[in-house]
């Protein structure tokens, strides 16, 4: 019997291939050793060709049948992140003797104490890979099997940290009137996307999975059964907004994983022209000089009773009259007044 547990967690070169079924070491456990983690550093992947090929950390080990048949095999390791990171891991399974019956779990928690679960794996997830959001900080690696009666099972872990800044970004571009923005969304994940979303409003991590906000329809098209709040991004990663403020952009991944980043347009027109010189629903007894103006994207059009005029416009004919002032932004100011002599 071992009596002290040897845990193997290597951190690979940049250059390594990101391939759970090729990774070089092994550790014999038994079930009684003791839980001791040792730690190795993820380092950050800047792009989305390191992301799919490179490893940032490697871990494996050999869950062995135990003497005592009443205990579990286990292992551990811990990893931390410098950065919050769009994480993927990759789990293999590789069965050891001849007549194998094992039913293995490999999960990461964000506490040594294991009571809060970031991502699962078990025996039926093998040669599969799983992302998940994590924020910077030191997680956990529990490799364990409560069925084994067979002689074992090696298990290979590769993990890949995407730094959460690289996985999404958004750049604005307003038109030259100020009336709408087009915002380009930036995302790295590749194949593992499944969509953007976007919501009007500010909100951070923990809302991220909060459906209240990111309702979907229970069908696309007219047959919704509810409106839904958030918009899925269509082709080209790209979407037009006409109201300044904080918009919230969320990626999903296809196993689930959820990362929102907030954006923020400002500089928009939203504001109709100002009007002076007459009043909505008033009376005048006398001349009025109408004068309008917009600070924002400038005057389009002015029209009374239909009719083009300029600021500075004299009126003392009597008669109802109706002023339709436009900026260049389409916000339209109307008021409606009687001349009355």
């Amino acid at each position: 019997m071992i009596n002290t547990k040897k845990i193997a967690a290597i951190l690979l070169a940049a250059g390594l291939t990101c391939n759970p079924y090729n990774i070089p070491s092994t550790t014999l456990i038994h079930a009684e050793e003791a839980t001791i983690y040792e730690q190795a550093s993820v380092v950050s992947i800047d792009n989305l060709d390191e992301y799919n090929t490179k490893a940032s950390i490697s871990w494996s080990c050999e869950l062995m049948f135990p003497e005592d048949r009443e205990k579990e095999v286990s292992d551990y390791a811990s990893f931390t992140l410098e950065k919050d990171s769009i994480v993927k891991m990759g789990v293999k399974y590789t069965d050891i003797g001849s007549n194998p019956s094992t039913s293995p779990d490999v999960i990461i928690y964000s506490n040594e104490a294991r009571t809060v679960k970031k991502l699962e794996f078990s025996f039926y997830n093998s040669g599969d890979s799983k992302t998940v959001y994590l924020p910077a900080g030191t997680y956990y690696i529990e490799a364990k099997d409560k069925r084994l009666l067979n002689p074992g099972v090696k298990i290979d872990i590769s993990i890949c940290a995407l730094s959460a800044n690289k996985a999404l970004s958004a750049v604005s571009n307003q038109d030259r009137n100020k009336s709408q923005a087009t915002v380009t969304v930036t995302q790295a994940l590749g194949e593992d996307l499944e969509n953007i979303q976007y919501v009007y409003g500010a909100y951070g991590e923990k809302d991220n999975t909060n459906k209240n906000i990111w309702k979907t329809p229970l069908y696309k098209g007219s047959n919704s059964y509810y409106k839904h709040i958030a918009t899925e991004v269509a082709s080209g990663n790209a979407f037009t907004v006409k109201k300044n403020g904080t918009y919230t952009i969320r990626v999903i991944t296809k196993d689930g994983a959820a990362y929102s980043i907030q954006h923020k347009i400002k500089g928009l027109d939203n504001t109709a022209p100002q009007i002076t010189g007459v009043k909505n629903g008033k009376t005048y007894k006398k001349a009025v000089t109408i004068r309008f103006s917009d600070k924002g994207s400038g005057i389009k059009s002015a029209k009374l009773n239909g009719k083009t005029i300029t600021s500075g416009k004299k009126v003392s004919k009597k008669g109802k009259y109706t002023l339709k002032v436009t900026d260049k932004a389409n916000n339209t100011k109307t008021v409606k007044f009687i001349i009355k002599k």
